[in-house]
């Protein structure tokens, strides 16, 4: 906006910057109820910052002087000729009888403007009123050596610069500054870790509990965890011992003490001490233990029923009863060395004993 090249900038004694600023101050101030070409020639004149060798020149000889092919203006009309660059800038519109006034382009970058020259002091005052409250609470003896001031102007360790220096960013990042600020507690009650940054704060006795306060408190879980797995353990072992025992009875307590192919190998104690996998292998090995003696019983019971099936035939064939036990005892050849009361398993068997049997009641 100001230090733009304009014919006739030699009628000055400033430098062309310093004119132009100037009248450009002048055109903003809202001192003058409507804005013409002389009030800026005016500010100048006021200034004594009109060459006086141009000071009284005509605007004909002016223009006599530019069909020479000097690059000259007279003081008004070089005022003039920064007026018509600003407004082919869309700074400022022209009106009737050398009038001026402000557009919305310029007064929105003079805000612009206004706010960036204020928003060093605006950010500091926040941040003082911000870092006020969290240092107030903070116990009073771990802050005794902090002030504001210095901290505002030093380099925050790890970052390279001072807040101050941050208040002149962009209002991205400062924003970004400031949120990691004031995430700071949050930090520390959350997620408490010795390297985390505290922006040069007096933290570090906050952070240093809350250090050591997770620090106890996964201990504590630890310890919990521990305690629950051990009494998962005695639980697990506990109820399959109490399975087995009800189902199994005497041979219990050797049957799980002992190495089963259902649990790998492993004694089903030591894969329901495991875990729950393994307690669930060591469940399916004793329903399996089960299943086994239940067969057994089952044929036991056929046996049973057979071989008093068989003793009864036998005695119906023998009038000395105890010859008919002797029958029942003795190993004969027919059956493969066993006696018909070993032999004897099923119906079957039974029958093939029957066979043997003389066909008529025998004294022998």
């Amino acid at each position: 906006m100001i230090n733009l090249p304009i014919e006739g900038a030699g009628c000055f004694t400033v430098p062309v910057a310093e004119w132009q600023a100037a009248v450009l101050l002048r055109l903003m101030s809202g001192e003058d109820k409507v804005f013409r070409t002389r009030n800026g020639t005016a500010t100048l004149r006021q200034h004594g910052w009109v060459d006086r060798t141009f000071a009284d020149i005509s605007d004909e000889l002016a223009s006599a002087v530019k069909e020479t092919g000097v690059p000259f203006n007279s003081p008004p009309k070089a005022v003039e000729a920064y007026l018509q660059q600003l407004e082919q800038r869309g700074l400022v519109i022209s009106g009737a009888t050398e009038t001026w006034r402000m557009s919305e382009t310029l007064r929105r970058r003079i805000e612009e403007a206004r706010e960036l020259r204020e928003r060093p002091h605006r950010r500091k005052s926040d941040m003082c009123d911000l870092v006020g409250d969290i240092v107030s609470r903070i116990p009073q003896e771990e802050t005794a050596s902090f002030t504001f001031e210095n901290w505002w102007k030093l380099a925050l360790p790890g970052r390279g610069y001072s807040p101050f220096e941050a208040a002149q960013f962009n209002e991205r990042d400062w924003q970004t500054f400031r949120h990691e600020l004031v995430n700071i507690p949050t930090q520390i009650r959350f997620s408490p870790r010795e390297t985390l940054d505290l922006m040069g704060l007096p933290y570090q006795g906050v952070l240093g509990r809350a250090v050591e306060q997770k620090r106890l408190e996964e201990q504590e879980r630890e310890r919990a965890k521990l305690a629950k797995l051990e009494a998962d353990k005695a639980a697990r072992l506990a109820n399959l011992r109490d399975r087995a025992s009800k189902n199994i009875g005497s041979e219990a307590e050797i049957w799980i003490s002992i190495s089963n192919a259902v649990t790998g190998g492993r004694s089903p104690l030591d894969a329901a001490a495991s875990g729950e996998s393994g307690y669930e292998d060591a469940l399916r090995a004793l329903d399996r233990r089960i299943d086994e003696i239940a067969t057994l019983q089952r044929a036991a019971d056929r046996k049973a029923k057979a071989v008093t099936a068989l003793e009864a035939v036998a005695y119906t064939r023998y009038y000395d009863p105890t010859r008919a036990a002797l029958w029942m005892r003795s190993k004969r050849r027919e059956l493969g060395g066993k006696s018909p009361e070993e032999f004897t398993t099923d119906d079957a068997t039974r029958q093939r004993c029957v066979d043997l049997l003389p066909t008529k009641r025998s004294h022998r």
